[in-house]
């Protein structure tokens, strides 16, 4: 699971997912986390042109609660987009990425 408010990181970080790894688009699945006065039908369609990834594997929005009765001070928002990619061995080799760097210090 991967989640970012910042269109870029998203792409970024799908780029390099699409371009290291044998991708299987269809087990890629998004969960939009939103602000309670934001539309969602446009917020999805901003993410789904951001990540490439189709309307059907977007999840149900989820609202933050906290937000209700509060009207968005940022109307460039465009709330977080979480990505899921279903492949254990994917993730296992993110971990020992991850338990190499941390062994061997940061990397700059």
């Amino acid at each position: 699971m991967f989640g970012n408010s910042d269109p870029n990181i998203i792409y970024l970080f799908l780029k390099l997912l699409r371009y290291c790894y044998d991708i299987d688009e269809n087990k890629f699945r998004c969960t939009l986390q939103d602000r309670a006065d934001q539309n969602i039908k446009k917020l999805e369609k901003f993410w789904r042109l951001v990540t490439k990834i189709p309307k059907k594997q977007f999840y149900k929005a989820r609202i933050d609660p906290r937000t209700i009765g509060k009207i968005s001070k940022k109307p460039e928002y465009k709330g977080v987009c979480v990505i899921d990619y279903f492949s254990a061995d994917i993730l296992n080799e993110f971990k020992k990425i991850v338990e190499v760097i941390y062994k061997n210090g940061p990397v700059a």
